[in-house]
């Protein structure tokens, strides 16, 4: 029973170290917005992606992209105005997306696909300045194949945000 034991603690070890943390964000770290954001009506974040501000639909998830995310949703356009945040805390998570394809037809019938599964890797980095207390978090993502296991690294999200913001 203990040799039982042993082995799952092995395995389920060995399947958290499988996804490696490149994370070199710390909360000695700040972010500074150089540009002012708006969040559109009735959202709480913001969408970048390659340096510039996109719609939720333009996203290419299998390339990084970051969000600011607000408290709250409002009925209307919140701004987030260009401040200095305090990075308080970083947590790289991921989870599984599973990809629908369609399925293929071939002579009438419709093939179904079980779907192929990438992994959202998420890097969230929690930020707070007195002036703007609704802000709280810049969140980083992509997909990737799970054999690939990586989270985004600083030169990888400071790529995705541009000359908007920088982390320091």
């Amino acid at each position: 029973m203990k040799m039982l034991i042993i082995i799952a603690v092995c395995i389920t070890l060995q399947a958290c170290s499988s996804v490696q943390s490149y994370s070199d964000v710390t909360t000695e770290n700040t972010l500074e917005l150089k540009k002012r954001l708006v969040i559109p009506a009735d959202n709480a974040r913001v969408s970048i992606q390659y340096g510039k501000v996109v719609s939720q639909s333009q996203i290419d998830n299998y390339y990084p992209h970051c969000w600011f995310i607000s408290w709250k949703r409002e009925k209307q356009a919140q701004v987030i105005e260009a401040d200095t945040f305090k990075i308080t805390a970083v947590r790289e998570t991921y989870e599984s997306v599973k990809l629908k394809t369609g399925g293929y037809r071939f002579s009438s019938l419709a093939i179904a696909d079980a779907g192929l599964t990438a992994i959202d890797y998420f890097t969230e980095i929690d930020i707070y300045s007195a002036k703007q207390p609704n802000i709280k978090r810049l969140i980083c993502s992509h997909w990737e194949d799970p054999a690939d296991a990586v989270h985004l690294n600083l030169k990888q999200i400071q790529n995705t945000l541009g000359s908007i913001a920088i982390i320091r």
